[in-house]
């Protein structure tokens, strides 16, 4: 599960005392599930790793904030997720778009008559996942992260209420208004969700490579697997889908080697 965050008392009590490889080990188990969820409250890919790092140098320069008592996975998730919600990364968070203003958008971009072609299946895979991202934007903030919380990254709703800091009650509530609000969206726009709709991958293929939307994502899985299950399902499963959830060893290098610096400037 790409949301588990897995890391040992002893790493985190050696990288205290700036053990640069405990602090590598911290580092690769944040860094992958931090950037799940950036990735899908940012504009970019490189938006959205630009906010790992930061996140992932907030938790590690923090560390001794942490109250051993607690969890530590809910303390960093924490701290992820207040990085994607802080007025400094506004500039680079995904707007937020009416239904209709999200259905200009495509009308814009779609051509009727483009073919489907075998030779474009990659780019196409690709552009499920930037298109099922650029769909949260029809959530506001906070259902956006908890549908990221919830349905992506699989948080209990026990955990993920403690992460944002509310009742496991007003978690669910939110949980379910994100769940509505996207199933009303994809549904009135997404062919994949209801055949009737006229937009299909391969009809803005085009347009998306023309805006630059590809080439920076991997591939995205099983999405096409996503048109067999029931509606609800579908909708989480296009989400879950995103092969982009891959190991990020570069990032996690930049932030260690920013560390050591900084380590060996305190020493």
């Amino acid at each position: 599960m790409v949301s588990r965050i897995e890391t040992s008392n002893e790493d985190i009590a050696l990288a205290l005392d700036g053990d640069a490889r405990a602090i590598e080990r911290i580092v690769r188990a944040l860094e992958r599930p931090f950037y799940a969820l950036a990735r899908r409250m940012s504009l970019s890919h490189s938006d959205a790793e630009e906010a790992t790092q930061e996140s992932l140098l907030r938790v590690v320069t923090h560390l001794s904030q942490f109250d051993s008592r607690a969890k530590f996975s809910t303390w960093a998730w924490r701290i992820a997720v207040n990085q994607c919600v802080d007025h400094r990364a506004r500039r680079r968070r995904l707007p937020l778009l009416s239904s209709e203003a999200i259905g200009e958008q495509i009308a814009q971009g779609l051509e009727l008559e483009a073919p489907e072609r075998a030779e474009d299946r990659a780019q196409l895979r690709e552009l499920k996942a930037v298109c099922t991202i650029a769909m949260l934007s029809a959530l506001d903030v906070e259902q956006r992260i908890a549908f990221v919380l919830g349905d992506v990254l699989e948080l209990s709703g026990d955990e993920a209420a403690e992460v944002l800091g509310v009742d496991p009650a007003a978690f669910r509530k939110r949980l379910s208004r994100a769940r509505e609000g996207l199933r009303a969206v994809l549904s009135q726009h997404c062919g994949l969700i209801e055949a009737s709709n006229a937009c299909r991958c391969h009809r803005r293929l085009d347009a998306a490579r023309s805006r630059g939307w590809l080439g920076h994502e991997h591939g995205a899985g099983d999405a096409d697997e996503a048109v067999a299950l029931s509606e609800a399902e579908r909708v989480v499963r296009m989400y879950r889908a995103d092969k982009t959830l891959m190991t990020h060893s570069e990032l996690a290098l930049r932030v260690v080697s920013t560390l050591r610096t900084t380590i060996r400037a305190r020493a």
